[in-house]
């Protein structure tokens, strides 16, 4: 079985939050799967175990399962990551990773070993130019909607 590693901002009730929280459920029923974490929702207190999201009204042990990890932002500017829910560890190293999140996240920045999804929700006909170019260094880019996927085309990238 494919272990798949989500990138995405999944706690929190903004619509990426949400829809990353039912999609990689979803997702979770037919692969193995690791969700690397950037957001914190309103019941956020600190990271002082690694169940820090428990408080938040929605999460469920599958929730619990498939997180794996939380990125902070630490005081010197860097970002860290940090275990989550080590009673449900989904271990293993992915061969697919799948980033989820807003256009010019940090996520994509990241370097990846394996296959690479961009899935990205862009309401405008052009994607930023820095960032489409880092787009182009996907496998694949996933998107919502027909419209997007023809001005992704129209932007450049093959269909």
């Amino acid at each position: 079985m494919s272990i798949v590693k989500a990138h995405t901002s999944l706690i929190g009730d903004t619509g990426y939050n949400n829809h990353s929280k039912h999609f990689f459920k979803e997702l979770s029923k037919l692969c193995q799967l690791q969700v690397r974490n950037f957001t914190v929702g309103k019941t956020w207190n600190g990271y002082n175990n690694d169940e820090p999201h428990n408080n938040e009204p929605y999460v469920d042990d599958t929730l619990k399962y498939i997180l794996t990890e939380q990125t902070l932002n630490e005081s010197d500017g860097s970002r860290k990551e940090y275990p989550l829910y080590s009673a449900y560890k989904n271990e293993g190293n992915p061969d697919v990773h799948i980033v989820l999140n807003e256009t010019d996240h940090y996520y994509f920045y990241d370097n990846y070993d394996g296959k690479k999804i961009a899935y990205n929700v862009w309401e405008t006909t052009k994607q930023p130019e820095n960032f489409f170019n880092k787009l182009k260094e996907f496998d694949q880019i996933w998107v919502p909607s027909k419209w997007q996927r023809d001005c992704t085309i129209e932007q450049g990238i093959p269909s």
